[in-house]
């Protein structure tokens, strides 16, 4: 939220800066004014449909912001006076990120919670991502393995493997095949599982991320792996035990 609030902000105090402009611009200046303002805006547009538009969006509204401070302080030169003092400072504020920085803590106080450990008290972050309990295993004939994200990459890294997901913005295809298959009922995500041609399943319960789709999903693939409930189409590959803050890797029995 704070993050949001603070990208947010900046663009409007832009957009402040840019009418202001305008409306204060000789006739001369109308139409570079104009175009400044209609820059910012097709920038902001484009950071709603790619975050990375806001690297041009916020340069727009720093230059109007720097024309706008401009004609403030050249405003409390010639008046020298209170009240174009205190406009001057107010509008330097309005347009300093560091404001809306401060403004964004406010708004969202960060949240602490008590470390989640595994039964063995180990941190899930560190058990579902262990180097040993990717290279066991390695002596898995290669497979194509459906692993939830953040797992994709570490058994890519260790093993043979192939994945289909992995924590890579690029890979819409992937991620969407690994969010669909565990976020749906166990019946449809095993249609999936064979629509996609993968021939294992990776699981660590516990984790983060397989925790989010197990709340967001009731009843889900997820939701029933994350206790315990392996569906009766998979069988262990491997030979770990239990499955609380353990790396498990099950093979798909034909059906």
């Amino acid at each position: 939220v704070g993050a949001y609030l603070l990208v947010d902000m900046a663009h409007f105090a832009g957009l402040v800066a840019a009418i202001f402009v305008f409306s204060s611009a000789t006739a001369k200046m109308r139409l570079p004014s104009a175009a400044l303002g209609l820059l910012l805006v097709l920038s902001m547009l484009a950071t709603i449909w790619q975050i990375r538009g806001v690297y041009f969006s916020h340069a727009f509204a720093a230059i109007a912001g720097g024309v706008m401070l401009g004609a403030l302080f050249s405003r409390r030169e010639k008046e020298d006076d209170t009240a174009s003092i205190a406009l001057f400072v107010g509008a330097a504020l309005f347009m300093s990120p560091t404001s809306w920085q401060m403004a964004s803590r406010l708004v969202a106080k960060p949240q602490t919670a008590e470390p989640r450990v595994t039964p063995d008290g180990q941190s899930y972050g560190i058990a579902c991502l262990d180097p040993v309990a990717y290279r066991a295993l390695g002596d898995v004939p290669q497979s194509k393995v459906l692993t939830p994200i953040d797992l994709g990459m570490s058994l890519l890294i260790q093993t043979e493997h192939s994945v289909y997901g992995g924590p890579y913005h690029r890979n819409i295809l992937g991620i969407e095949r690994v969010t669909g298959a565990f976020m749906s009922a166990p019946d449809d995500a095993l249609e999936e599982i064979k629509a996609m041609g993968a021939t294992h399943v990776l699981y660590c319960a516990g984790s983060n991320e397989t925790r989010r789709y197990a709340r967001l999903a009731p009843g889900s693939l997820a939701d029933d792996m994350e206790n315990g409930r392996v569906p009766d189409w998979l069988e262990p590959a491997d030979q770990a035990e239990g499955y609380d803050g353990v790396v498990r890797l099950y093979r798909f029995i034909a059906q």
